[in-house]
């Protein structure tokens, strides 16, 4: 009996590991997509010709498409993801010049991230 009940819970901890590297992707991708939908949403700032900024507040207007084209997941498969860009205005428009958009869409996947993980156990 007890070679059963040792391989039910090596089934059942798989199962767990998979569906928590599941959600860690899939929460990493939302964010990103979220990112990248902010980014292209409507802005209230100042126009340029054609181009109409991003007011204080909002996630960074899309110009050239050089940002929001830059803004990737990596997943290193250990239960971590990042989602950020390479980009040196990135950073400087997040907080200098508060144009957030990396820290809102984190935030808003919180507490759904936390409800599906507390279903994991």
């Amino acid at each position: 009996m007890a070679v059963q009940y040792t391989d039910n819970w090596r089934a059942a901890r798989s199962r767990v590991d998979r569906a928590a590297l599941q959600l860690v992707r899939r929460t990493a991708l939302s964010i990103e997509a979220d990112i990248k939908r902010d980014m292209a949403s409507e802005k209230h700032g100042r126009v340029y010709g054609d181009h109409v900024a991003s007011a204080p507040g909002e996630a960074p207007a899309i110009d050239t498409g050089v940002l929001v084209n830059s803004v990737q997941t990596s997943l290193d498969g250990a239960y971590a993801a990042e989602v950020g860009s390479p980009q040196e205005t990135a950073p400087i428009l997040e907080t200098t010049l508060d144009r957030p958009a990396f820290a809102r869409a984190g935030k808003r996947a919180k507490n759904t991230f936390r409800r599906n993980a507390e279903r994991l156990t």
